[in-house]
Formats: structure tokens, C-alpha cells, sequence
């Protein structure tokens, strides 16, 4: 291991309590480094085992980058030199920050060279990444997150954007954007700087027991490909088209597209709901805490169209589905250049990630 190896060539004649006092504070060692360190010395792994080895609440014997298990808030920061080389190197070359911790979970910007189907031109792909040490566990988190990208030019910020209630999970485990290089060649001295604040407003291991089915997992994501959606636009007021279910906290859901009008100015608009499918029992009722409704979009999914439960919605008997009547037009989402519309293909995929955290039964019929 590099942190009992450091520990041992460089500070051989020294005691770990003259270390944590006089060498680190000097900064000469990477927090990786000291991390590694301070894992070995607490053992962490014998007393806690592999799986609760980086979340164990356990005392530290040196401070590191804020590995607080309760702490909600961290801002990374990747700095990258010489740009117009990093643009310059092969599809899918990458930069990454330091970790932060937050909630226990590893939080990080990674910088990768993509390029895009509808062009050649290569784009600067800017990602929050989330990782959880336990590889073997599934999670999810809810947060909040600010982009932004700055340079020596004048001080200001090249490019700010703030999305609230992210849903990162153990599958969608990245939300990147996609920008293009060609916006950045004018820095000063070719200098870029990366920076995201997160704050986390939840975050849960699920099915921490293997045998527990997904069904009763309180985390999920629905998916909905319409194909023909030219075809389908055109349809009568209030035809839809319905998803796959997913069975959620032992209740079923769906995806519901429905054609909607306004009808102040007679505009036809994509009705986009989350349905919860009536069951059979006489009181029941289940309370959805959030939900992003999203188009995913061609050019990644920074781009996707998306909205968000502005209130927990408590569905039962007499609400079974709720959503956004007037969620986008048609003439906005047809439109090739709005990236949400595939026109060689002709269709669209619907997505939406929600939590539910309340569930409950009175009796079954």
C-alpha cells in the first residue's frame, strides 16, 4: 500500500503523533497520500470489514480533505494547463480532480475530449462524478449542483449553470456536459479552471442486504423510447403512449405521454406524466419526496429538457399520476436543433429518476 510505504522510507524515526503535528501541516504529502496513510494505521478494514471500510465513523489520526460523514456541502476544483494540447489528444482523454468527500461518498470533476454524432467538432465533456467506496453496494443521491468554468480572463466566469435535485445513483453514476472547445480559445496563458459546489440533500445505500428485491428499493429510474413520434404527435387530444412498469417500494409505475393542448392558443404540447398504477386495494397511498422528468437529449445528457416535482406528491386512490400537461411544445420538440428530437430515427426517449419514502397499505381486496 503507498500510504504505509510513504509512512515508513520518508518519516522512518518519527512517531505518528509528532507526524500528524509537524509533517502535515507542511502540506508535503498529496491527500491521497494521507489518506492511505491513515487507513493503515486504523485498520479500518479489519475492525469494519471491506464493505463499511471508507464509511465507518471511526476517529481519524490526521486530518485529511473533510472524510466527515455527515457533512452535505464540497466544492471541487480541477485546474487544467496548456488547453488547446488537451484538445488536441485522442477521444477520450481525461483530467480528473481530487476527491472530496460528502456523505461518505466520493465526489469528483472529470474532464474528458468527446466528440458528438451531429458533428465533428471535439468538446470539452465537464462531469460531476459520484463514487461509492463500497463497489459492491447500490445507492442513491440527491443533490444540488452548480457548474462553473472560469479563467484569468478579466476574472469572470466563461459559463454558469446551477441544477437542482440530481439524482445520482449507482447505474447513472455521472451527470456530465458537453462544451465546446472551440468557446475557451481565447484564455489567457491557455488555462482553464473547473469548479462544481455540491450540496447533497440525501443519500442512501440500498439493498444493502442482497436478498432484498429491487421492488422495495426507494430509488428508480423509468425509461420510454416513443418511436414514430412524428406519427404520434399528430394523433387525437389525449392519446398516449405508457412505459414498462417498474415496481417501486412493492407498488408498480409508469411513464405516461399524452397529447395536450393549450387551450388559450390551441399550441399542442406533450403531457408528460409519472402514473402510478391503480391497484387493487381500497386505501393505500404512496409518497414520492422527488422526481425529475427529463427528454433526454442527442447531445448528452447535460442537454436534456427536464423538470422537476416542485412539492412531495403523495399519490392514493384519487391521484394516480401527476405531472406536466404542457410540458414542452411540439414545434419546440420536433425541432432538429433542439437536440431532443432523433429525425433520422424519428423518436424520442423519456426518462424519469424519482425517490419514493413513504409507502402504505390498509388493506388488500
Amino acid at each position: 500500500m503507498l500510504g504505509p510505504a510513504l509512512f515508513s522510507i520518508r518519516f522512518p524515526l518519527i512517531s505518528k503523533e509528532e507526524f500528524s503535528t509537524k509533517i502535515l501541516p507542511l502540506g508535503v504529502l498529496t491527500s491521497e497520500e494521507v489518506i492511505s496513510i491513515y487507513q493503515f494505521h486504523c485498520h479500518l478494514y479489519d475492525y469494519c470489514g471491506p464493505r463499511n471500510s471508507m464509511s465507518a465513523g471511526v476517529s481519524m489520526p490526521f486530518p485529511t480533505h473533510g472524510r466527515i460523514s455527515d457533512r452535505k456541502k464540497g466544492s471541487l476544483v480541477l485546474n487544467i494547463g496548456k488547453l488547446s494540447d488537451f484538445e488536441l489528444e485522442a477521444v477520450g482523454s481525461s483530467r480528473h480532480s481530487e476527491v472530496v468527500y460528502i456523505m461518505a461518498l466520493q465526489w469528483k470533476i472529470l474532464a474528458q475530449t468527446i466528440t458528438e454524432s451531429r458533428n465533428s467538432a471535439k468538446y470539452l465533456g465537464f462531469s460531476l462524478c459520484c463514487i461509492d467506496p463500497n463497489k459492491d453496494s447500490n445507492w442513491f443521491s440527491r443533490c444540488s449542483a452548480t457548474f462553473r468554468i472560469m479563467s484569468e480572463n478579466i476574472g469572470t466566469a466563461h459559463f454558469i449553470a446551477t441544477f437542482n435535485d440530481l439524482i445520482i445513483n449507482t447505474i447513472r453514476n455521472t451527470f456530465p456536459l458537453h462544451l465546446p472547445f472551440a468557446m475557451f480559445r481565447e484564455l489567457l496563458n491557455d488555462k482553464l479552471t473547473l469548479a462544481i459546489d455540491v450540496t447533497l440533500k440525501e443519500a442512501e445505500a440500498m439493498d444493502k442486504i442482497a436478498s432484498v428485491p429491487d421492488q422495495y428499493n426507494s430509488f428508480g429510474t423509468i425509461s420510454m423510447e416513443i418511436e414514430k413520434m412524428y406519427e404520434f404527435s399528430r394523433e387525437n387530444l389525449y392519446s398516449n403512449r405508457t412505459s414498462e412498469t417498474v415496481h417501486l417500494k412493492g407498488f408498480s409505475w409508469k411513464i405516461m405521454a399524452q397529447i395536450d393542448q393549450n387551450t388559450d392558443t390551441t399550441e399542442i404540447y406533450l403531457g408528460f406524466y409519472l402514473l402510478c398504477n391503480t391497484m387493487k386495494r381500497e386505501n393505500w397511498s404512496c409518497k414520492c419526496s422527488s422526481a425529475t422528468l427529463r427528454i433526454v437529449s442527442q447531445f448528452g445528457a447535460g442537454w436534456d429538457f427536464r423538470r422537476e416535482f416542485a412539492r412531495d406528491i403523495v399519490f392514493n386512490n384519487s391521484l394516480t399520476n401527476y405531472g406536466f400537461s404542457h410540458f414542452i411544445a411540439f414545434s419546440e420538440l420536433l425541432d432538429p436543433a433542439k437536440g431532443l428530437y432523433n429525425k433520422k430515427e424519428d423518436k424520442v426517449m423519456l426518462a424519469i429518476d424519482f425517490i419514493v419514502k413513504e409507502a402504505r397499505t390498509d388493506k388488500c381486496v
